[in-house]
């Protein structure tokens, strides 16, 4: 359980339905012979990663079906909520005034030191998780919902806790790339290769825009690489009895000269 005065503790559960994840594989290739030792290979390589394990916040602060964002809003365009003039009425704001004597709630806000921040900033669930969990003012964490008589949860779902995770299979990645490869096999003292990469890596960035549109999530992962380009070459230098140059000297100077 927890005190509801403690509104930091984490916790952690797991989906009692966990999956096995799983991934499959697209490959697709041809490939051209363009010299009896020149070939080039065109290929589209691809994999998706399904039902990943991934720790879902399910404690966010919620700001809009509780009116908190409308409110706020109202706040940073100059107005006044009554929703703030609840929430901090009676307290003696420092370096402001008495909220509901010389200020409004909103008024408040804008020029109190550790909020006006949040509101000039637009930091909307900054400014929520500030008044579910802070001791300021009221001296005891959630104590502005008490004074506004506002329920425990008017915030989070459990407000005993900070964080509440939640391991499931939410999570997935996609990669796909076009590459091309060109090689030439040993002739005439050279051999090599050349390949280029074009690819795309998705998947959950970690970070939840909205828990209830996991969707929204997905962006370049960090192991994303654009381009990518690879190359190595060998040459048989034309020095020796294998080659065309100094191909008359002694064995002794041969074993000096050639072979390179």
């Amino acid at each position: 359980t927890g005190s509801l005065t403690n509104r930091t503790a984490g916790i952690a559960g797991y989906d009692n339905n966990l999956k096995n994840p799983y991934i499959q594989v697209f490959n697709f290739a041809v490939q051209h012979e363009l010299t009896r030792a020149l070939t080039m290979d065109l290929s589209y390589i691809g994999n998706k990663a399904s039902k990943l394990q991934q720790t879902q916040q399910i404690n966010d602060v919620n700001i809009t079906n509780n009116g908190f964002l409308s409110a706020f809003n109202t706040v940073r365009a100059g107005g006044d909520s009554p929703l703030f003039d609840s929430l901090l009425n009676g307290y003696n704001i420092p370096g402001v005034g008495v909220v509901g004597q010389t200020v409004t709630g909103s008024q408040a806000l804008r020029r109190y030191t550790t909020t006006n921040a949040f509101v000039a900033n637009g930091q909307v669930g900054a400014l929520a998780n500030f008044f579910n969990t802070t001791a300021a003012l009221s001296g005891t964490p959630g104590g502005l919902l008490r004074n506004a008589h506002l329920p425990e949860n008017f915030f989070v779902v459990n407000p005993q806790f900070g964080s509440v995770g939640l391991v499931g299979n939410n999570g997935n990645s996609s990669y796909h790339s076009a590459q091309a490869h060109i090689a030439q096999r040993f002739s005439h003292g050279l051999s090599g290769q050349f390949a280029y990469t074009f690819s795309k890596t998705l998947g959950d960035s970690g970070l939840a825009r909205d828990q209830s549109n996991y969707a929204l999530n997905k962006s370049l992962l960090s192991i994303d690489r654009t381009h990518v380009i690879q190359q190595n070459f060998t040459y048989a230098l034309p020095f020796g009895k294998q080659g065309s140059y100094l191909t008359h000297v002694p064995a002794y100077v041969d074993q000096v000269v050639g072979g390179w």
